[in-house]
């Protein structure tokens, strides 16, 4: 009973020693401002925020397919064509005429002559008959949009060469977009504006004389002026 007292003795007053131990040595702590606190054996696990959200990949676009370039048709042409360089209100062009009648008395009757602006002169065809089959081609700088044409019929320096040579009546117009359309005209020496419903752009364009006016001393089909806006 006394031994046992005495270990109980022991170990109560070993307790009492460290805890005064550690007392005095918080107290030591608290009195030193360099002391160093001892670090905590659980780590403070840190979460992230809850409001915060992960950067994400921006998505990127998707590849958008090349616009595909219009097709073109090459212009049919013919062995013997006259070829000029020429200003329309839609923009600068190559003039091809199929066939020109030949100079008669000092005038010329080329192709400059439809836009020359003067009504004393005029495109004439050369082909035998009246000139049915014969056309007007005009090639752009540039594939351009068509809501017309002007022209100015026949020979239109005076009455009487008007008369006397054929005049178109029709037009068959084809571009290089496949686009075919018939143009009629009047039977008179006055500008004309012809409207025309062309989808697409053209890069070319030819007028080819389907009939006409005939005259009633020569065959050959002649236009004064052409314009295309």
């Amino acid at each position: 009973m006394l031994g046992n007292f005495s270990m109980t003795g022991r170990m109560a007053a070993g307790a009492v020693v460290c805890l005064l131990v550690g007392m005095a040595f918080s107290a030591m702590a608290a009195d030193d401002p360099n002391a160093q606190p001892v670090p905590n054996s659980t780590r403070e696990l840190r979460l992230p925020d809850a409001t915060s959200e992960p950067d994400m990949p921006e998505e990127a676009e998707p590849d958008m397919p090349d616009e595909a370039e219009p097709v073109f048709a090459v212009r049919p042409a013919r062995s013997g064509e006259s070829c000029q360089r020429q200003i329309f209100t839609v923009g600068s062009a190559t003039v091809c005429v199929s066939s020109i009648l030949e100079p008669q008395l000092g005038s010329r009757y080329g192709s400059v002559n439809l836009t020359d602006g003067r009504g004393s002169t005029a495109w004439v065809e050369g082909a035998a008959g009246d000139g049915i089959g014969e056309y007007i081609a005009i090639e752009f700088d540039a594939p351009v949009s068509i809501s017309g044409m002007e022209v100015a019929n026949g020979y239109g320096k005076n009455a009487d060469l008007f008369e006397k040579n054929s005049r178109v009546r029709n037009f068959s117009l084809s571009t290089s977009r496949g686009d075919r359309q018939s143009i009629a005209l009047r039977d008179e020496r006055d500008w004309q504006t012809i409207g025309m419903s062309l989808p697409e752009k053209t890069k070319w364009l030819v007028l080819t004389i389907s009939s006409v006016y005939p005259g009633w001393k020569y065959q050959d089909t002649a236009i004064s002026g052409l314009d295309l806006r």
